[in-house]
């Protein structure tokens, strides 16, 4: 809607209202959305519909300039109203003429504003404690940090009342170890060990409960990164050896011939007795690195492990996210 078309439901606070809104703007809080022109009214409405619905799912609480009337087409303010505490938000309604301040609750509830009440929604809303010291910022549950976990400690029960998983062994380790190893010795120097920060602790204890779920997650999510790829890093390196033991097997059969064909009693291709078939030998090789390439192959399929990266790490991201607001 056009700025001047809403303006016009508060003629005597026009200047206060863009200064309460330009603020707002510097701080990152206002969306704009602009309807194209040369929109037929059926996509006007439709559109005009749409941006309600954007706003419902990226707000926690809906603050309604409203009339009070009953909505008089689809998108309305009344209409989004509606829909805001049928879901269970809180709306601070505000009538445009008479300057009064109603929250509205779902099933039909109201009460009369007061800065109790706007003190509770908000608490309510974003996690915060009254006893939480003014020091301790609610960006610094975030930069919370407690010793490390390995993706061998037990983990507690979490969702649906299942573990993680279980604990992996020591040849599953030693293999995961092949990827980070190999592209540690491209390093020219060591990283530095990273200073533990000097955030006082906190006592949330739904953010500490969250954050040590985040660090078992990231620690499984690295586990099986690095299983993963030390797996397809392996497959490529037997891969060229069995090109090599290919190409081999066809050299040894070209010398074979070459230096075995003419006697068999005086060639070096006879030891005592047994004849020798070294391009035999390096075909048979061939063979079981590609049968180790196969194998290896499956057991990452079988086993799921670039699936098991990828959902620890999503699960740990969102975790993150849960535990700064905790």
């Amino acid at each position: 809607m056009p700025e001047a078309e809403y303006e016009r439901d508060f003629p005597g606070s026009v200047a206060q209202f863009r200064t309460l809104r330009a603020a707002a703007e510097s701080m990152g809080g206002v969306t704009r959305l602009h309807l194209k022109p040369g929109f037929t009214p059926d996509e006007r409405t439709e559109t005009y519909a749409q941006v309600g619905a954007f706003t419902l799912r990226n707000c926690d609480i809906l603050i309604a300039i409203w009339d009070g009337q009953p909505p008089r087409g689809p998108g309305g303010t009344a209409e989004v109203v509606a829909r805001a505490r049928a879901a269970g938000l809180p709306v601070l309604h505000i009538h445009p003429h008479t300057d009064r301040l109603t929250i509205l609750r779902s099933r039909g509830r109201q009460s009369a504003y007061s800065p109790r009440h706007i003190r509770a929604i908000v608490r309510a809303v974003t996690g915060v404690r009254p006893s939480t010291p003014r020091h301790q910022s609610h960006e610094a549950l975030g930069l919370l940090r407690s010793p490390r976990v390995k993706a061998s400690v037990k983990a507690r029960d979490f969702l649906f009342e299942g573990p993680y998983e279980k604990a992996p062994g020591a040849a599953a380790h030693l293999a995961s170890r092949l990827y980070p190893n190999f592209i540690r010795s491209f390093r020219d120097r060591e990283f530095k060990a990273a200073r533990k920060p000097s955030f006082p602790a906190e006592d949330n204890k739904t953010a500490q409960f969250l954050f040590d779920y985040f660090q078992r997650t990231d620690a499984l999510a690295t586990y099986y990164s690095d299983l993963h790829r030390s797996v397809f890093m392996a497959v490529y390196v037997l891969g060229g050896f069995a090109i090599v033991a290919a190409f081999t097997a066809v050299l040894l059969k070209m010398a074979t011939y070459y230096y075995c064909a003419k006697s068999a009693t005086s060639s070096p291709c006879v030891v005592q007795g047994v004849k020798l078939d070294l391009a035999a030998t390096a075909t048979i090789t061939e063979f079981v690195i590609l049968a180790l390439i196969l194998i290896l192959w499956r057991l990452d399929r079988w086993h799921g492990w670039g699936d098991k990266w990828l959902n620890y790490r999503l699960l740990a991201e969102l975790l993150r996210q849960a535990d700064v607001a905790a």
